[in-house]
């Protein structure tokens, strides 16, 4: 498997299996942005959700870190 570019925002990066903990600190070596998201396979995002925190994300010394869980 090989790495794969979806979009302009959105990259598949393949690596071997050496765990969870592993893969994300892949994702923050190779991520290029400000924000970095790392839903897990089984969670689901409204439409809105990334705007819906970016109106909290955007206001200075407001929020240092946001996780929303949902049972």
């Amino acid at each position: 498997m090989k790495d794969r570019r979806y979009s302009r925002h959105v990259n598949y990066i393949a690596k071997p299996n050496e765990g969870l903990a592993s893969a994300f600190n892949r994702g923050f070596a190779e991520s290029k942005g400000e924000l970095i998201c790392f839903p897990y396979g089984d969670d689901f995002w409204l439409p809105k959700k990334l705007a819906t925190l970016h109106q909290f994300i955007d206001r200075p010394k407001l929020v240092v870190f946001i996780m929303v869980l949902f049972w």
